[in-house]
């Protein structure tokens, strides 16, 4: 373990306790939904009604994650002096930023701020976002943001850890390009995701298994961010610690 995740109280002992201690958290909430659903659907579709405190804390989950793989890549970049440590996790914090801008409509619903009407009126829901452009409309099938967000859920939640996991040749080019690697651990979060989106489906037809879906998709990528700025994941040791040591003397 380097010595300066030591000298910044970094203990993974800690950090397996309080994973541990999420995932109990993530388990409860999806039996909590599953039961609301068959008890109450009424009050289950009314959870993920626009301006709903489930889509705010899906919002409010990426804007942390955001701020904490933006501020993961500042410090990795200071400490290990390698613009490579910026890139990666700077553009993934921008995308989670974005992605709760969008969920929110940028705040318009939440604040109650007016949106001109040459804006919304090129938007199928007249809100100010994105993702609901008319001129998207005929790219559907390509760019539909539930579909995007769960192409992405599967590559950098699920495949790449997966391919890291099992692949001596991935590790190496993930470490020289300094990717963020989800743990292994977080693997059971986005996979029940996916599990239980189908399963409500099942349970009852109806859009808003898709907009949970998309709330326990944002804790996932919440626990990851605080994996990533407490320095666990592998990437980070494309610079060994005899190199960022003797880094941290010539600067004396």
């Amino acid at each position: 373990m380097s010595r300066i995740y030591q000298k910044e109280g970094f203990s993974m002992s800690r950090l397996h306790n309080s994973i541990y201690f999420w995932n109990i958290i993530f388990f409860i909430t999806i039996i909590s939904l599953l039961t609301v659903l068959l008890l109450d659907k009424e009050l289950y579709v009314n959870l993920v009604k626009e301006g709903t405190n489930t889509e705010l804390f899906t919002a409010i989950f990426y804007i942390i994650s955001g701020v904490l793989l933006i501020i993961s890549a500042f410090k990795f970049r200071k400490m290990y002096g390698s613009l490579k440590f910026l890139l990666i996790p700077l553009l993934l914090g921008l995308f989670f930023l974005f992605v709760a801008g969008e969920e929110e409509s940028w705040g318009q619903w939440l604040f109650g701020y007016s949106v001109p009407e040459s804006i919304v009126s090129l938007n199928q829901q007249r809100e100010a976002n994105i993702h609901n452009l008319k001129v998207l409309e005929r790219f559907k099938v390509i760019l539909d943001p539930h579909r995007v967000l769960k192409a992405f859920t599967l590559l950098v939640g699920v495949l790449i850890p997966i391919i890291h996991y099992l692949s001596k040749f991935a590790r190496r080019v993930l470490k020289k390009l300094a990717f963020p690697v989800c743990p292994l651990r977080f693997l059971p979060i986005f996979i029940l995701s996916f599990i239980y989106e189908k399963a409500a489906y099942l349970l009852y037809e109806h859009w808003s298994h898709a907009e949970i879906m998309e709330f326990l998709i944002s804790f996932g990528f919440f626990l990851f961010s605080i994996s990533v700025i407490r320095g666990e994941s592998f990437s980070f040791e494309a610079v060994s610690n005899s190199q960022v040591i003797d880094r941290s003397k010539s600067r004396v």
